[in-house]
């Protein structure tokens, strides 16, 4: 997949002492700034947003520390994590813009990136703006430009999978919205006829209200006859597998898990992607991705109330090379998108 790719290579060594020297290669890292993908790039209201950003940030810190939790009306009873949090972190955010208020409601969910992929960005009224005004920020932007990365890999993969195996299977792990398996499918099934009709996919999800969504999409997206959903916690990954096998009779050659990694510690990282190496066959494909720490994540984390776990390419690559993706039999390389803030895995066993 080297050769369908362009930008700036930018290898790194990814020293870990527990791989053996001899069967370790440069993971390449590569900072894509493909034209013909409309990626979206730096706006001109970055530095101000970046400003009001810190500023909302420091007001939602006051507010959550000072205002006390007697007074109801300020205060929900609990939010998902058992915590208490403020009914509004901000007017600006969460108060005047409803899609913004979904956003925070569903952070870390398929919710909150269906609206992010998904808004209408035609403007309507002086309310509208706020919402423009947010979901244009660079997060926004930048899992709007993984998306479409994503997209353009996995029709690449399909295709080069078909070729070698005769057929497509792709598991979708913690699929979510499962936005850039639709696009990628539809694209597959339309432009490449051949390999649609030899082409499968099999949802997994834990949360029933992301595999709703991902069944009411399939019936809206005409995929049914070659889409399933099950509900599985893929942590519990041998248990996945046993039921494909025995059950489903679906034996993959891809699989697809983005998203996940961004709330898994290093050690259920290495492992989970470890599984996933074991269980694909040799000349199968793996896809995952991982945040950048940037510039907005205290706002994330404060305002929005959205937390992962952030890596730079250089530990992505670490932990995907410790997992056995970067040896004599396999390959890897990260792919970065023009934002810096989403990397991309793209992993051959």
């Amino acid at each position: 997949m080297e050769n369908q790719m362009t930008g700036t290579d930018e290898s790194r060594v990814v020293d870990l002492p527990s791989m053996p020297t001899s069967t370790k290669r440069d993971i390449p890292i590569i900072f894509d700034h493909k034209v013909d993908l409309n990626y979206e790039s730096k706006s001109r209201l970055d530095s101000f947003r970046l400003w009001l950003m810190g500023l909302l940030v420091f007001i939602v810190k006051w507010k959550k520390k000072w205002i006390p939790e007697s007074w109801p009306w300020f205060w929900k009873d609990k939010d998902k994590d058992g915590k208490r949090v403020l009914r509004c972190n901000s007017v600006l955010f969460d108060g005047l813009s409803r899609p913004c208020r979904n956003i925070r409601a569903g952070a870390a969910s398929w919710w909150a990136l269906d609206i992010i992929y998904n808004f209408d960005f035609r403007w309507f009224g002086a309310l509208r703006l706020f919402s423009y005004f947010w979901i244009t920020m660079r997060n926004a932007r930048a899992v709007r430009n993984r998306k479409k990365m994503i997209v353009q890999h996995l029709v690449n993969a399909m295709q080069e999978t078909f070729r070698q195996f005769g057929e497509v299977k792709i598991l979708t792990l913690a699929c979510g919205s499962a936005e850039a398996i639709f696009e990628a499918c539809h694209i597959i099934v339309k432009d490449y006829p051949s390999i649609g009709q030899r082409l499968s996919v099999f949802f997994t999800d834990i949360d029933p209200k992301a595999l709703r969504h991902v069944n009411i999409r399939i019936d809206e997206e005409k995929l049914g006859f070659i889409c399933k959903a099950k509900k599985a916690n893929i942590l519990n990954f041998q248990h996945l597998v046993d039921y494909l096998i025995k059950i489903a009779s679906f034996e993959p050659t891809m699989v697809e898990m983005v998203g996940l990694m961004d709330y898994l510690d290093d050690e259920r990282a290495i492992s989970l992607c470890h599984s996933i190496r074991d269980f694909l066959p040799v000349g199968g494909f793996f896809i995952t991705a991982n945040a950048i720490s940037n510039d907005e994540v205290s706002f994330m984390s404060t305002v929005i109330e959205w937390d992962m776990i952030y890596r730079e390419p250089e530990e992505l690559a670490s932990i995907i090379e410790a997992a056995g993706f970067n040896s004599k039999t396999s390959s890897c390389q990260i792919v970065v998108e023009p934002e810096k803030i989403h990397a991309v895995a793209l992993c051959t066993v």
